[in-house]
């Protein structure tokens, strides 16, 4: 079976030589077919292999020659051929990506005295605040002791002013001034809002409790805050979090990386909204991969008024990385990549085809750029090209044999 196999392989690749080696014959007796199907193309009757266009194809193309086919024969294969034009590429890089906080909107709510929590005004996980609106009441032995310091300071200040009439009582006057100032700022440091410390000026009562203040607007993410709760200096009472913006994290591979700049347009995609895209822009470039899938995080910030985009939400994004000008390209389909070079096949008009070695960057959608090999204009096989490609192999190798048995 198997010599039966190699032996039917034998018969039809002579049978193609043979129906190769009549044409070139026919076209030019006693030169070889690379020369001859020049010659016909051309329409000189020079016999030297230099001056015919396909000897100058094959010293380009190794293993490949220009050939002719008719009309009738690019109709039952469906030859069809395209024009080498500038175009706008859209280069762009489809990735995964999560919906994070912005960390600049993020706002952590402290207390810097030792305490006890009387009362909460924000007191679930989730909630709107305003800034400047009250999150809770506390009471502290050591603001009310400032307090009552800074009530002293201030009735000092006012008798020295009333009695003063020698020098030495004004320079005390002064001297009380600074006392009030530095309690003041006291307060001012702990937290007090300077309208609490205007109202305990003008009412001179010292109140239990003070009450602590949303210092930006968001929302409650993170609660830790009870009532009747102990607190210390530095614990973290809430965490507020503002969505206006947010930030989203895009996972790019290591190789995509270089085309990937801080600016660059981005729009994003959610599942839960079909058919409704927002748009971003690239504003920072992880330095680090992870390891494990060979991705780095990009970050995309996206603007959200209408908090329709929520944390930890999973989006589609992708990343316009073309520089918007015009570049020579061609259809991917046109180009026959070998793995260490690339073809195409230039019509020369009359049905002949010329093969031509080129330069492309990386495909872009359903092109190539063309940096090296091609010319505005010129025309190239964007369909059959493979069969065009098998006919010029076979004809390169009856060339090859008929120089041989000269």
């Amino acid at each position: 079976m198997r010599t039966l196999r190699i032996f039917g392989f034998l018969i039809l690749l002579w049978s193609l030589l043979s129906a190769c080696r009549p044409q070139a014959e026919s076209e030019h007796a006693g030169h070889s077919p690379v020369s001859t199907a020049s010659a016909d193309h051309s329409g000189h009757t020079t016999a030297s292999p230099q001056a015919s266009p396909t000897a100058k194809a094959t010293a380009k193309v190794a293993g490949r020659s220009g050939v002719m086919i008719n009309p009738e024969k690019q109709q039952l294969i469906g030859l069809q051929t395209v024009r080498v034009t500038p175009r706008v590429l859209s280069r762009a890089i489809r990735t995964v990506g999560r919906v994070e906080y912005d960390e600049r909107a993020l706002a952590h709510v402290h207390t810097k005295v030792e305490g006890w929590i009387e009362k909460l005004y924000a007191d679930f996980t989730g909630q709107w605040v305003s800034k400047g609106q009250p999150l809770l009441e506390i009471y502290s032995p050591e603001l009310l002791t400032a307090q009552k310091e800074f009530l002293l300071a201030l009735q000092t200040q006012r008798q020295l002013r009333n009695i003063a009439k020698a020098s030495e009582l004004a320079l005390g006057a002064e001297d009380n001034a600074s006392l009030v100032a530095a309690a003041r700022q006291k307060l001012l440091l702990w937290d007090l809002q300077p309208t609490q410390i205007t109202a305990l000026e003008r009412t001179g009562i010292v109140r239990k409790t003070v009450t602590l203040y949303a210092p930006a607007s968001g929302y409650i993410i993170e609660k830790k805050a009870l009532t009747g709760m102990q607190v210390m200096p530095g614990m973290e009472l809430y965490t507020l979090a503002n969505l206006t913006s947010v930030w989203v994290h895009a996972q790019v591979y290591e190789y995509e990386l270089p085309k990937v700049k801080a600016g660059q347009l981005a729009s994003m995609r959610l599942a839960y909204l079909p058919g409704v895209s927002f748009s971003g822009r690239v504003s920072y470039i992880y330095p680090t991969l992870d390891p494990e899938t060979r991705t780095a995080t990009v970050r995309i910030v996206f603007a959200n008024p209408e908090n329709r985009l929520k944390p930890e939400m999973h989006t589609e994004v992708t990343i316009e990385t073309g520089t918007g000008r015009q570049e020579l390209a061609i259809p991917a389909d046109a180009v026959i990549d070998s793995g260490t070079r690339k073809l195409v096949f230039i019509t020369r008009g009359d049905g002949y085809f010329e093969p031509r070695e080129i330069v492309t960057g990386g495909r872009v959608g359903d092109y190539y750029p063309v940096m090296k090999g091609l010319k505005p204009n010129e025309r190239v096989v964007s369909s059959a090209n493979f069969l065009v490609d098998s006919e010029s192999q076979l004809k390169a190798a009856a060339g090859n044999m008929g120089g041989h048995g000269h």
